[in-house]
């Protein structure tokens, strides 16, 4: 069981990182028509409200609760999502790809550093999250390589888009 579906997490969490990370990467460096991304971070808020409101209603319905812990940990996420990236783009030099001013990263070195920092923080965070999961029993590391291929295929798969998807963020 989860502490809050999918429907309601994901909307809540991407969806705060999205529009909290537009103003904080928009006033620290304007760039853009405002009117234009504003009114996208505008129709964003309603398609979240919009989630919301239909997530009740299924609620409502089918006599499931959303639990207010799994939304709490969704609304720490988004917030934490929001602000990482204006942290990587400062590290980054948009203007000399092929020799960066010192201390800086290109957006290939940059995507480098946060995989190995991923990779990293990993075994900490699966450490803690596996002897104190939000919700279920703990598990041990012997369980993870009893999972078949296909499961660990599709955690690949994920990571791998994920790593385009941030390749191209960075990149652009």
């Amino acid at each position: 069981m989860s502490l809050a579906g999918m429907s309601v997490a994901f909307p809540i969490g991407v969806g705060l990182a999205l529009v909290l990370g537009v103003f904080v990467n928009y006033f620290s460096v304007p760039k853009g028509d405002p009117v234009t991304l504003f009114g996208g971070v505008f129709l964003i808020v309603l398609a979240i409200v919009f989630n919301g409101i239909a997530s009740s209603k299924v609620s409502e319905v089918s006599g499931q609760t959303v639990r207010k812990r799994g939304v709490l940990i969704a609304v720490c996420a988004g917030i934490l999502m929001a602000f990482f990236y204006r942290f990587v783009a400062a590290a980054m030099d948009l203007e000399n790809l092929e020799s960066p001013a010192v201390g800086m990263m290109t957006p290939y070195s940059a995507l480098f550093v946060f995989a190995i920092g991923i990779f990293i923080s990993n075994f900490l965070f699966n450490s803690l999250l596996m002897r104190k999961p939000f919700t279920g029993v703990p598990v041990a590391y012997s369980q993870y390589f009893k999972g078949n291929m296909n499961t660990h295929l599709v955690g690949i798969l994920g990571g791998a888009i994920w790593a385009l998807g941030t390749a191209c963020s960075y990149i652009a």
